[in-house]
């Protein structure tokens, strides 16, 4: 699958699972957990083998509607790699993955004072969708959890978390 096919499942998943079409939203997060490595969703494994800074906010909005873990993981690899300058990097590069053009070689982020130093990064940002994707991973959380204590404080923690990171 591709990144566009990935989102558009995704997206139709989400927007259609209160019709009960239920086959597209299964087919969508089958595609999701194979494309997981852990701590990120790969958006096609071999056309883009990375995390990717769009693709991870809007996968991490649909994956809060069943596996809000993942979710939330989703978001938090993206934020460790977030540069001192606030920068939030559009790929953070897998260093299992094969070559791949334009790699970590070619950003070359070394030469940036305010580069993470524990990850490979690119060096340029896409626009920002994160604050909405975190706000919706939390209150899709508060939905699901019927506004109990614990998903409240769970969802400030989630909050702090993302905005404490670098």
């Amino acid at each position: 699958a591709t990144r566009f096919s990935l989102l558009v499942l995704l997206i139709l998943g989400t927007v259609l699972a209160n019709r009960n079409n239920t086959d597209l939203l299964l087919k969508g997060k089958a595609i999701l957990q194979s494309n997981w490595i852990g701590h990120s969703t790969i958006p096609a494994p071999k056309l883009y083998p990375h995390q990717w800074s769009w693709d991870s906010a809007f996968i991490a909005i649909g994956k809060s509607y069943y596996d809000q873990t993942q979710a939330q993981v989703e978001l938090l690899t993206l934020f460790q790699a977030k540069w001192d300058n606030g920068l939030l990097p559009h790929i953070v590069f897998n260093p299992n993955a094969p070559a791949y053009f334009p790699g970590p070689e070619w950003w070359d982020i070394s030469v940036s004072p305010y580069a993470p130093r524990d990850v490979n990064t690119s060096g340029i940002i896409q626009p920002p969708v994160h604050a909405t994707a975190a706000r919706a991973v939390c209150l899709v959380y508060l939905l699901n959890a019927i506004y109990s204590y614990d998903a409240v404080a769970n969802s400030v923690i989630i909050l702090m978390r993302l905005v404490m990171l670098r």
